[in-house]
């Protein structure tokens, strides 16, 4: 198992890429602290996770404000002893149908704190327990250059400023052993059928699935991408090239 012994905190679990996520990491045997906005939306994930004989926790919180994002990482350690993996699968998303001047401060506020500033919050009490552990991965959820292109203007610059945060946070975090990346899905179809994860057969022209992201973290969190940090990844079948 890829995760063994290792102690993982899904952001935004109760959506289908995070969801997902956290069952494919339950499987590869990280203990799974599953964060959402709320209790119910996470114990379909919980119930399924134990069922299997895994362990997982359901932490309902926000974590686009500090409290949130303090408490999420505190009970992870409180709970598992320790935190070796963030996963930060909170967004959302505007067409840029929607031009940037019928773009209401509204819009602007909730997508950078959904898709930016939760991120910096999650990473900014995630990150020193995982040195204090004595190392781990962050992998933060971008967006394709597509998606970046084409989404209204909030989101596109929240997607970019994501990338700077992964940028610095690697050179911060390089000698304490913490490693920080970005996935860049495009498009991603509905959640996983089943509640196993297993890899899917079909075509790269056919779209994105949520196992697709689901198996890209699960490389940046495991040992076997000890020396990539800095990284943004593309999962999107070649959309932009």
């Amino acid at each position: 198992m890829r995760l063994q012994g290792k102690v993982a905190l899904v952001c935004g679990a109760s959506g289908r890429i995070g969801q997902t996520v956290a069952l494919l990491f339950a499987q590869e045997g990280a203990a799974v602290a599953l964060n959402a906005r709320r209790a119910e939306a996470l114990e379909p994930v919980r119930e399924a996770i134990t069922g299997e004989g895994g362990r997982a926790l359901a932490l309902p919180a926000d974590v686009t404000e500090e409290t949130g994002a303090r408490a999420a990482a505190a009970r992870t350690v409180a709970a598992f002893g320790r935190l070796d993996v963030l996963v930060y699968a909170v967004g959302g998303y505007l067409s840029g149908d929607l031009a940037s001047q019928e773009t209401s401060e509204a819009d602007w506020d909730t997508l950078v704190r959904l898709n930016l500033k939760g991120a910096f919050l999650a990473t900014k009490h995630a990150l020193p327990e995982m040195a204090r552990g004595g190392g781990g991965s962050a992998v933060l959820l971008s967006a394709s250059r597509r998606a970046r292109r084409y989404g209204n203007v909030a989101y596109s610059a929240a997607k970019e400023g994501l990338l700077g945060l992964v940028l610095r946070l690697a050179q911060e975090y390089r000698d304490q052993n913490v490693r920080v990346n970005a996935l860049l899905p495009y498009s991603v179809s509905a959640g996983p059928e089943r509640l196993r994860i297993t890899p899917r057969a079909e075509p790269v022209h056919a779209g994105g699935l949520p196992e697709d992201i689901a198996y890209a973290a699960l490389f940046l969190a495991s040992d076997e991408a000890r020396f990539i940090t800095g990284v943004a990844l593309p999962v999107d079948g070649g959309s932009d090239r």
